[in-house]
């Protein structure tokens, strides 16, 4: 059986059940057991072992098997995985948006600039990975890459103000909204249950309610922030998303810049 170190720089990695970590995610991608007897004594073993494939993305955004979180304003990668045939030059990638419209955004590995308005900020890797650069809310949904690839799907985390900030900053109050944009809703059971917003400050700590800040949550995908007798001309502020386990964080910021 292989360890987990020849395994680097695959999509997933290998453990035994006793080497698993003990906040393991909810759905392996498949388990597998090998039977192993002792000659010496006749006693059979139960070699169990699981194949996670939550990678942490290196530009600001997740993928964990299907679901890929990402900053909006950030660049993305869909993997493109189990390919029946090699290579890229029959590769086709589908978009399904959140209202059902598909549209097939590649073509025998090329991007269909004729098709997309989006074909601007997309690109395709000799291995087949879908790039999307300047990530928007209008990139949420499922792709799907072919043939005999399988289905991803994008969320996109944003925020918003209201009113709208000019870069002359604000002197009085503000309401941000931070959103996490799904292909499948916020409905409880479905993917986003397992995730949760919350404003932090510039060292990553959580933002603590006061007489001029107020913090609602009226969703699994949606948080709000509304900060009164605001009498600043720069500040950032910033959203973050992470899982039940605690280990996935991407952050969306919104930065108000003076004069």
């Amino acid at each position: 059986m292989p360890h987990a170190a020849d395994l680097a720089g695959t999509a997933g990695v290998l453990y035994t059940i006793v080497l698993a970590p003990p906040l393991q995610p909810k759905k392996p991608l498949y388990s597998n057991a090998v039977m192993v007897v002792d000659k010496k004594t006749s006693q059979i073993f139960c070699i169990t072992t699981l194949l996670f494939t939550g990678v942490l993305g290196l530009h600001g955004h997740y993928f964990s098997d299907r679901y890929i979180y990402a900053a909006a304003g950030g660049h993305v990668s869909l993997p493109c995985t189990g390919m029946l045939i090699p290579g890229c030059r029959d590769t086709v990638w589908n978009y399904s948006s959140p209202q059902g419209e598909t549209v097939e955004v590649v073509t025998v590995g090329k991007v269909r600039t004729d098709i997309t308005k989006r074909a601007g900020k997309m690109s395709v890797d000799e291995d087949c990975t879908l790039n999307i650069a300047n990530v928007t809310a209008e990139d949420t949904g499922e792709y799907y890459c072919g043939p005999g690839g399988g289905e991803t799907y994008l969320s996109v985390l944003d925020i918003s103000a209201s009113p709208s900030i000019s870069n002359n900053g604000t002197d009085g109050d503000v309401t941000l909204s931070c959103h996490l944009h799904t292909h499948e809703g916020c409905e409880r059971g479905s993917s986003t249950d397992k995730i949760h917003l919350s404003w932090i400050d510039e060292e990553g700590f959580p933002l603590q309610e006061s007489a001029d800040r107020q913090i609602q949550n009226p969703s699994a995908c949606h948080t709000t922030l509304k900060e009164s007798h605001l009498y600043q001309r720069e500040k950032t502020w910033r959203c973050q998303l992470t899982t039940r386990w605690g280990w996935l964080k991407i952050v969306a910021t919104y930065t108000m810049l003076g004069k």
